[in-house]
């Protein structure tokens, strides 16, 4: 900075600090399931966005999680840290039935069918469980819609 007084002109440095924001998180209150994404997370703060840090999934039962606040003008705010608990259920257990193949006199059929049979269970698995999810997101959209 410059500074004058009369003839004589002095130069001096001034730092100014970033400010630091005491930043209050909100995530919904819903039932989570363990493994799935990681759910919206909100403040009521104008000055920048939350999101969580990555690399993080739900969990069975309660845990904390970690989120980072990033302020849109990374000149005059400082970026804050912090973490919130969040309780995910056991993701639903969906017994699935594999069909014995049935015997074949084919040179190798029965190992063919075999494989089938369990590449049929892990699909219809992966269905009933993209089901369930699907269940609990329309519960979830229903709750969000009825406040």
């Amino acid at each position: 900075m410059r500074a004058q007084v009369g003839t004589q002109i002095e130069y001096f440095d001034i730092t100014v600090n970033k400010h630091l924001l005491s930043i209050e998180v909100a995530v919904p209150d819903y039932e989570y399931i363990a493994g799935a994404y990681m759910p919206s997370i909100t403040t009521s703060d104008v000055h920048g966005r939350v999101r969580f840090a990555d690399g993080q999934t739900l969990k069975e039962g309660t845990h904390s999680y970690e989120w980072i606040f990033e302020p849109y003008d990374e000149h005059y705010y400082e970026a804050v840290t912090g973490t919130v608990e969040i309780t995910a259920l056991a993701a639903p257990f969906v017994p699935v039935e594999v069909p014995s193949p049935a015997p074949s006199t084919a040179s190798g059929g029965g190992k063919a069918s075999t494989a089938l049979a369990i590449v049929f269970g892990c699909v219809s698995a992966a269905l009933a469980v993209a089901l369930v999810l699907a269940s609990v997101l329309k519960r979830r959209k229903n709750t969000v819609n009825k406040d």
